[in-house]
């Protein structure tokens, strides 16, 4: 069993070195902020197949789609963030943006056990929230055209 596991993180792992500097090539022509809505709802996209997998290499290939995506989340995060902060409140906006991320890597495991009673029921689970960080990110976009045009004039 920790031989299939390996497996599958190691191929994530893969997915991960082979999508990033394509998802930074693509933040730098089209900007980070205009790709992370995209991202997210390929994310959450690529969630939902990992509930069907039938047996180990159907999840294998489906977390191998899931891995080129779901990582790219947080470096445009952190380079939309880092772009239009000031560079002498970076640090601070850096630290607290950490904050939260770590907080869902100690609360997400627990949580998840409490609010499932299957294994397969956390992949719904994290579509549904990816999906709603999606809706999020397009409606606060709204917003902060909205504040800029008021802002500008």
């Amino acid at each position: 069993m920790a031989a299939i596991i390996g497996t599958v993180f190691g191929i994530a792992g893969i997915s991960t070195l082979i999508a990033t500097p394509i998802w930074g090539t693509l933040a730098d022509k089209f900007g980070h902020a205009r790709l992370l809505p995209l991202v997210t709802f390929l994310t959450a996209c690529a969630y939902l197949p990992l509930y069907f997998a039938a047996n180990v290499t159907q999840f294998t290939v489906m977390y191998f789609v899931l891995a080129a995506f779901s990582p790219a989340i947080n470096g445009l995060t952190f380079a939309t963030i880092g772009l239009q902060t000031p560079p002498e409140r970076r640090n601070a906006v850096m630290s607290m943006l950490y904050m939260p991320l770590n907080a869902a890597i100690l609360v997400a495991p627990p949580l998840a056990s409490l609010l499932t009673t299957q294994v397969r029921q956390v992949f719904l689970v994290s579509a549904a929230i990816s999906f709603g960080a999606f809706a999020f990110l397009v409606g606060s976009r709204g917003v902060a055209k909205e504040s800029s045009k008021e802002l500008v004039g």
